[in-house]
């Protein structure tokens, strides 16, 4: 082969790789969609062409993302992520005698699951935080504020984050205020290992609780203002955090002391 028709080659070789590419970030940009094998009557999962999850389920209820609703052919429900992985198993089988189980995704990250036992039709709904895996039997609200979600299920709002807080009931939505890298959530249940900065100018009244932007692991308790706006809160580990505006990066949040020696 000549040096020309070399180039030539290495040139159309790297046009095809490229092509293919071009064809996979397509595919992998598509929406995710179910598929139908009309032999075994099963259901699968694909992105534009590519099938993501070969036909394996009874029924697919719902897709949001990556995200699909499936029966499995145990007859049990899940939800999968485009590679079939499941998220959330629902581990009891559906009951021959008339259980009908169904799974329905909501906005904010939630998905309702409804179904009917027996010939007396009781109904089984409930609804769960797919961010936390934790289920509601009321419908849940999703308030946002930046970065930073609760959710008000009833007259009680809920936390989104690892560790579960609800707030007192009945808290009006306007008594809560955002300030840019947390949220003030009013609430006079402050735990007595809490101390305040400036005992001697502070009340427990000055100490309500807050989420702070970018952090999803608790609510904290805000026990003290400095001049710069800057904050102090206690976690519920009884360490303290100075915690300023939010960066590029998240919320600045230093530890500086903790109730334990």
């Amino acid at each position: 082969m000549t040096h020309g028709r070399l180039l030539e080659a290495i040139r159309n070789g790297e046009a095809a790789v490229s092509g293919e590419e071009a064809e996979n970030g397509k595919e992998s940009q598509a929406a995710l969609k179910s598929c139908l094998d009309r032999r075994s009557g099963l259901w699968g999962l694909k992105h534009g062409n590519k099938i993501t999850v070969i036909p394996c389920y009874l029924q697919v209820f719902d897709i949001q993302g990556d995200r699909a609703a499936v029966r499995l052919k145990d007859r049990r429900t899940a939800v999968v992520n485009a590679s079939g992985e499941p998220e959330i198993m629902f581990s009891e089988p559906e009951m021959s005698g008339g259980h009908d189980r169904r799974l329905r995704f909501l906005k904010g990250e939630l998905l309702a699951v409804t179904g009917t036992i027996g010939r007396d039709t009781i109904s089984t709904d409930f609804y769960m935080d797919l961010k936390t895996g934790r289920t509601y039997r009321e419908k849940p609200v999703v308030f946002s504020y930046g970065s930073v979600e609760l959710l008000r299920v009833g007259e009680t709002f809920h936390s989104r984050t690892r560790k579960p807080y609800a707030s007192m009931r009945g808290l009006h939505k306007d008594s809560l205020c955002f300030y840019g890298f947390y949220l003030k959530i009013p609430d006079y249940r402050v735990p007595k290992s809490c101390r305040l900065v400036d005992s001697e100018w502070s009340t427990v009244f000055d100490i309500f609780a807050c989420l702070l932007a970018g952090d999803d692991e608790e609510v904290y308790w805000c026990c003290g203002h400095l001049a710069d706006r800057s904050i102090i809160v206690m976690d519920g580990a009884g360490k303290y955090y100075h915690v300023g505006k939010e960066t590029e990066k998240g919320t600045r949040k230093r530890y500086i002391a903790s109730n334990l020696p």
